[in-house]
């Protein structure tokens, strides 16, 4: 019996170690999103998960300016990861932002948008140019085979 208490004990301890890591502290948000509009030169103060869109069309305007505008929007996004450090993955959960009061739509949008500049930026876009046109190739050789 108190072998089978001992277990629960240490069990109810790791899940409750293991819950307290899967926080995500507010003001440390606040402060790294501030910290991201900063290095992005964005004035707009709903620049931010409360207002999707506008963060997007900003972000959108630097992709836009090429391999210079994908650069600083690496930079500032790797910046906003390391300033959540470990609370990343907690603070970036849709259900963070429902649970804050956000709709489900904006915390889909905000997180999207995070996730898309994480492939963006990790290199999954840089290897999807670089396959691509293997695949061009591919189609190009396929259809000769039919052709001849």
């Amino acid at each position: 019996m108190k072998f089978k208490v001992s277990i629960l004990l240490i069990f109810g301890f790791l899940i409750g170690s293991a819950s307290s890591s899967n926080l995500c502290i507010s003001k440390t948000l606040s402060f790294c999103q501030y910290g991201f509009n900063q290095n992005l030169n964005v004035t707009s103060t709903t620049a931010d998960w409360t207002n999707p869109g506008t963060l997007s069309f900003i972000i959108r305007s630097y992709y836009l300016q090429g391999i210079d505008g994908l650069l600083s929007v690496c930079n500032a996004r790797q910046q906003f990861a390391q300033c959540l450090g470990d609370q990343y993955d907690s603070c970036m959960s849709k259900l963070n932002f429902i649970a804050s009061g956000e709709s489900p739509e904006d915390a889909q949008a905000y997180v999207q948008l995070f996730r898309t500049m994480e492939f963006d930026c990790d290199g999954g876009f840089i290897r999807e140019t670089k396959i691509l046109p293997f695949f061009w190739i591919l189609k190009i050789f396929e259809n000769s085979k039919k052709t001849f």
